[in-house]
């Protein structure tokens, strides 16, 4: 018996966290969740999760919030040049992390960001345990490492080099394996959704969906075509102005396509916009809540989905026709910063 522990810290990351602890059941192994705080509210989530004993336990870390503290409290020097004694000394002390990983003797560690610090911190400190990379949307076919830093980070720095690209990620479990960058193609593993979810009995398919989204939303079709219009944070990635610009940039998407749509409006986890009181005659589904988890409700269906940029659109299979808008679609979204 091993133990599959899992690192993330988006609601993507759990769902397939969840998905994947079936599987671990099956194969005689048992799963652990590690959850970072990059997503307001994922206390509440873990909570409700802890109640269905998917995982054998579930811990909390603030990565996100010490990664920032680490950032300030040391100095560039230490950060870069010191930066495998710095990253782990920090994490140790700040954190439990260490003790937990400790309670189990044999265990595969499975990474869902490609590049951030709970990723840094495991490849630093566990190289010789098996290490896998899991689905993180478009980041994981897009490469933001020039080679010139991949072969300071290999060769001088000798440190963590992210994306998949350290000799300790043996494997990158991912949708789309022929996507990946050439580097990393022989690692590549086709991770099927479909599959995993095929395998979950319909009974804990419900307790699953029940975890994220209250009974008290109403996603039933009536007589009129449905449009599902996935929005992202961009005026909290200060990809566009403010706020007012990115209300008036959805109520024109809306204007150009609604025809006469019902329509669905699905936030992102980091978005703080309210948008039920800015635009009228919209049903809002709660922003924590797995866009993917739309394909197990059944008799669920959207004529049309449309995004500006979000790599969830093509993970939904209970949309007709899906539009990608781009970041062109507007000429104040700031293209330097892409949002993936």
């Amino acid at each position: 018996m091993k133990y599959q522990i899992y690192a993330g810290g988006t609601l993507f990351h759990i769902y397939i966290a969840i998905l994947k602890s079936f599987k671990d059941k099956l194969n005689g192994d048992r799963s652990i969740l590690i959850v970072s705080d990059h997503t307001d509210g994922v206390s509440a989530i873990c909570e409700s999760i802890r109640k269905l004993n998917y995982f054998e336990s579930i811990y909390e870390i603030p990565f996100h919030t010490l990664g920032r503290k680490l950032k300030k409290e040391n100095v560039f020097f230490k950060r870069t040049f010191l930066r495998n004694k710095t990253t782990l000394s920090y994490f140790d002390k700040k954190t439990n992390i260490d003790k937990i990983i400790a309670k189990y003797s044999n265990f595969e560690i499975n990474i869902f960001y490609c590049q951030s610090l709970i990723s840094a911190y495991f490849v630093l400190k566990y190289p010789h345990v098996k290490q896998r990379l899991l689905e993180d949307g478009e980041r994981n076919y897009v490469s933001r490492i020039s080679v010139a830093k991949q072969i300071k980070r290999k060769f001088f720095l000798r440190t963590f080099i992210g994306e998949g690209l350290d000799k300790s990620i043996s494997e990158i479990h991912i949708q789309y394996p022929e996507r990946l960058i050439p580097k990393n193609r022989k690692k590549g593993i086709k991770l099927d959704i479909r599959t995993l979810v095929a395998d979950i009995p319909k009974e804990e398919i419900k307790k699953i969906v029940s975890i994220f989204l209250s009974s008290d939303i109403n996603l039933s079709k009536d007589e009129r075509p449905s449009l599902l219009v996935i929005t992202q944070p961009l005026s909290e990635e200060r990809l566009i102005p403010n706020e007012e610009y990115k209300i008036s940039l959805y109520k024109r998407i809306i204007k150009e396509y609604k025809s006469d749509f019902k329509i669905f409006f699905k936030t992102h986890p980091r978005e703080t916009t309210d948008y039920a009181s800015k635009i009228e005659d919209i049903q809002v589904i709660p922003k924590l809540f797995p866009l993917e988890l739309l394909n197990l409700i059944e008799d669920i269906n959207f004529d049309l989905g449309i995004t500006i940029y979000s790599s969830a659109l093509n993970n939904l299979t209970c949309i007709n026709k899906k539009i990608f808008l781009g970041m062109e679609y507007d000429k104040n979204i700031n293209l330097n910063k892409r949002l993936i």
